[in-house]
C-alpha cells in the first residue's frame, strides 16, 4: 500500500513524475509503431495454416524469451520478509531461500506481479523489494517485444493488462533507480512510480486519457 502523497512529495518529485510518465507513455506509443510495422507481414485471415504456424512461433518465442532472460540475466536475491506471507517470488536457478528477480516478474500471474510492483513502498530504507532496476528494465524490453509479437495473432486477447504490466516495469525501474540515487530524506516510493508508469503506458497505447483516469482510480 502506498502512503498518502504529501505536498512536499509533489514539490520535490513532480519533475521526476513527469519524466517517468513521458518515458512510459513513449513505450506505449512505441508498441503501437512496432505493431503497425509488423502487421504488414502477418498472414491474411483466410490463410488458416499460416495463422496456426504464426501462433506456434509466437508461443515458442515467448517461452524462449522468458526462460532465456530469467536464466542468463536474472539475479538471485533474498526476498523481503514483509512479502513472505504472500508466497512472493520464484526460485528459478537460485539457492534455497532466494528468488530470481526476472523470473518473479515473468512467471507469476501478471495481476499479482503488478500488485507487488505497485506495493514497493512500505519497506525500511535499504531493504530489498524483491525487484531490481536492471531486472525490471530487462523485463520491460522483453515484454515490449513479446507484446508486439503476440498482438494480432489468431488468439483472443487484449492489451489492457499487458500495457499495465509494461508500464509498471518501466516506472518501477525508474523508481528504484531514483530511490538508490537520492538521499533518504526524499522518501522515494518506487511503487508510486510504477503506478505512474502503468497509467502512462496505458495512455500511450490507447490514447484515451480521461477514461483511463477513472479506470485507474477505480482499480487502485
Amino acid at each position: 500500500t502506498l502512503r498518502a502523497t504529501t505536498p512536499r512529495d509533489y514539490f520535490h518529485q513532480l519533475p521526476f513524475f513527469v519524466i517517468v510518465a513521458a518515458i512510459a507513455g513513449l513505450t506505449g506509443a512505441m508498441f503501437n509503431q512496432i505493431q503497425a510495422f509488423t502487421s504488414r507481414f502477418r498472414p491474411s485471415a483466410s490463410n488458416k495454416l499460416a495463422r496456426m504456424i504464426e501462433c506456434a512461433f509466437v508461443v515458442l518465442a515467448t517461452v524462449g524469451i522468458r526462460f532465456a532472460a530469467s536464466a542468463y540475466a536474472g539475479q538471485c536475491m533474498t526476498p523481503p520478509d514483509a512479502w513472505a506471507k504472500d508466497d512472493f517470488g520464484v526460485r528459478f536457478n537460485c539457492a534455497e531461500g532466494e528468488i530470481n528477480d526476472i523470473a518473479t516478474v515473468f512467471f507469476i500471474y501478471p495481476g499479482k506481479s503488478i500488485g507487488w510492483m505497485f506495493g514497493m513502498a512500505e519497506h525500511v530504507w535499504g531493504e530489498a523489494y524483491g525487484f531490481t532496476p536492471q531486472g525490471l528494465a530487462i523485463a520491460a524490453g522483453c515484454y515490449l517485444l513479446m507484446m508486439a509479437l503476440a498482438f494480432g495473432i489468431a488468439v483472443p486477447g487484449g492489451l489492457f493488462m499487458p500495457s499495465l504490466f509494461l508500464g509498471a516495469c518501466t516506472g518501477g525501474c525508474a523508481g528504484l533507480v531514483l530511490k538508490n540515487a537520492l538521499p533518504e530524506a526524499w522518501d522515494i516510493q518506487p511503487g508510486l512510480y510504477s503506478l505512474i508508469g502503468a497509467t502512462s503506458a496505458l495512455g500511450g497505447v490507447f490514447r484515451s486519457s480521461v477514461s483511463l483516469v477513472v479506470i485507474m482510480v477505480e482499480s487502485t
